[in-house]
């Protein structure tokens, strides 16, 4: 019997029938409307909130640990009349990374601060040190040195976080950077920033390549040094930053635009004190005590100075390197440490050249780690450089302070062994800077005079690449993370929340996990 007819003869269960489709018919209506709501209700995913300021703040040479070892005497997060402290407010309101690690070799000044604003290894930001020596010209060569301009990025291979926010807002954005030291404050600041000022002769100057004079603002504030030369190896050193950066903020208006600024500081008298005093010494402490009274102070600073207070401003705080503690101090608590003299690391290469080959000069500069051979020596003598390198490899593997060494033609062919340190001199190796051998002392071997008293960074262990992450401000999910990053992955970051384009030679990733 067809259904419909057995419908038609018994009405009861029509009715029931009837009322039970209308019952299915809505719940699926209401099914599919509730799917439809929950769909559209999710957001794909978080618009980046609106910044009116983003501020970089690398304290140069300034061990993760610094955070923990003198937080008892650092201030409280909260202060009286509404006020924030400094390491530990943004320890406890923002994202504190605690194992962030550079992976590139060897940690200097500079290519640490280019790794920070563009997120590219040094392999591509071409800054593999401070300086490096130029076969061709046969002189070192500064790393933000400019035969036209003096001192400008000429020597960076990449756009920085500056110069992308310039081009993504048609230059609307003003980018200031500033430091005691030319170098930081330059390839901070990048190619295309308004204002670059670094310390000279008792006065904050700048390059002809940024514009011929400092602005009028910068030049009543020189006025007010007075004469008298500033001692940089102090605290002292560092108010003149933090002052320096508070005019910048209320003259260059910084925060007060449509569009987002950039402001990029660092803080060189951490270093200076670092390396005259060891990472063990009271005089880092009080630095380090001073460092986070200074930042409190800024952070007060820029919540009454810029449109909506602390929470339209992004902050950043890390480190350029650490530093390793002084060999005589560590040998006083019975760990083994040394000084390995320079020379006499040119001679164990000399010696066994000459030895092998014949006279030299076979070194023509040594750059810890990167040591320069004589192409006029080796083209004399007719040998293959891969040959003269690896004789000065084994040489050099016989050494005992010395872990490990490389030729160039190894570097290049890919021959290296598949480890952390091999990875590491990889990420920093540029052929025409590197020179023909890189060099890696072993654990708490520092390249050091016999005369010298100082501490010193460049290798690859943790006291020297373990550094601070601090986020901080909008669209930073506070809380402490614990799986490892990378300084590279500061410059995607705050890319992404500037909405701009990552700098060219960026590699590194966003961390989403410290984003609302």
């Amino acid at each position: 019997m067809p259904f419909l007819f057995f419908l038609r003869r018994n009405p009861t269960v029509k009715i029931e029938f009837l009322s039970t489709l209308k019952l299915k018919v809505c719940l699926g209506f209401l099914l599919i409307f509730i799917l439809f709501q929950s769909a559209f209700s999710q957001p794909i995913s978080t618009a980046p909130p609106k910044i009116k300021l983003a501020v970089i703040i690398v304290f140069d040479q300034f061990r993760a640990d610094y955070l923990t070892r003198f937080s008892p005497q650092y201030l409280p997060a909260s202060l009286p009349q509404k006020k924030v402290g400094g390491f530990k407010y943004l320890m406890e309101q923002g994202a504190n990374f605690i194992d962030c690690r550079f992976d590139h070799y060897p940690l200097y000044t500079a290519p640490g601060h280019a790794i920070v604003v563009t997120g590219g290894e040094p392999y591509k930001t071409l800054i593999v040190g401070n300086e490096w020596y130029d076969e061709n010209q046969q002189k070192k060569v500064y790393a933000v040195s400019d035969p036209k301009f003096g001192l400008s990025p000429r020597n960076l291979g990449s756009t920085t976080l500056g110069d992308e926010l310039k081009l993504s807002t048609e230059q609307k954005s003003k980018v200031v950077s500033i430091s005691l030291k030319d170098r930081a404050a330059i390839l901070l600041g990048g190619f295309t920033a308004d204002e670059v000022f670094w310390f000279d002769s008792n006065h904050w100057v700048t390059s002809d390549f940024y514009g011929k004079h400092i602005p009028a603002w910068a030049e009543k504030v020189n006025d007010g040094l007075g004469k008298t030369k500033e001692d940089l190896v102090s605290p002292r050193g560092n108010e003149l930053t933090w002052n320096m950066a508070m005019e910048a903020v209320k003259n260059e208006k910084l925060g007060n635009h449509d569009v987002p600024d950039l402001l990029t500081i660092n803080f060189a008298s951490n270093d200076y004190v670092g390396h005259v005093y060891g990472p063990d010494s009271q005089e880092v402490k009080r630095m380090s005590i001073a460092s986070d009274r200074g930042l409190s102070a800024f952070l007060n600073f820029l919540n009454v100075s810029v449109p909506g207070g602390l929470k339209s401003i992004l902050l950043v705080v890390t480190a350029d390197h650490g530093i390793g503690s002084l060999p005589e101090y560590l040998n006083s608590i019975r760990i083994p440490s040394e000084r390995l003299d320079p020379q006499m690391t040119i001679k164990t290469v000399e010696d066994r050249l000459t030895l092998r080959f014949g006279e030299g000069p076979w070194v023509s500069s040594f750059i810890p780690p990167f040591m320069y051979l004589n192409p006029k020596t080796i083209s004399h003598y007719s040998i293959e450089e891969a040959t003269v390198e690896q004789e000065a490899v084994d040489a050099l593997s016989e050494e005992p302070s010395i872990l490990a060494a490389y030729g160039r033609t190894q570097i290049m062919k890919g021959a290296l062994p598949r480890n952390e340190v091999s990875l590491s001199i990889e990420k920093s190796f540029v052929p025409l800077r590197s020179g023909e051998l890189v060099i890696v002392p072993g654990a708490n071997v520092i390249w050091s005079s016999p005369k010298s008293k100082e501490a010193v960074h460049e290798s690859l262990y943790t006291y020297d690449t373990h550094v601070p992450l601090l986020l901080y401000g909008a669209g930073i999910k506070p809380g402490t993370y614990t799986e490892p990053v990378k300084p590279i992955d500061i410059a995607p970051t705050v890319a992404y929340l500037l909405k701009t384009q990552f700098p060219s030679a960026c590699e590194g990733k966003i961390l989403t996990e410290a984003i609302h």
